[in-house]
Formats: C-alpha cells, sequence, structure tokens
C-alpha cells in the first residue's frame, strides 16, 4: 500500500466512524421525538 493509498483510507475510516456515531445519536434521537410527537 502507498502513502497516499494508506492516507485516504484511514480518512475514509474516520469519517465512516464518525458517521457510524452521528447516524445511532439521529436514530436514538428519532424514538424520543416521536414520543413527544403522541402526546
Amino acid at each position: 500500500m502507498t502513502g497516499e493509498a494508506r492516507a485516504r483510507h484511514w480518512a475514509s475510516h474516520c469519517d465512516l466512524r464518525k458517521a457510524t456515531v452521528m447516524l445511532s445519536g439521529y436514530q436514538q434521537a428519532i424514538p424520543s421525538r416521536a414520543k413527544g410527537a403522541v402526546r
């Protein structure tokens, strides 16, 4: 693996992790918002 490919791999891995954290937080926010709408 070249240095550029390795750097790109780590960058995409970091973005993927960030996206996963954002998505999990978003999924947790939906039910609480839905409960508030039901009331």
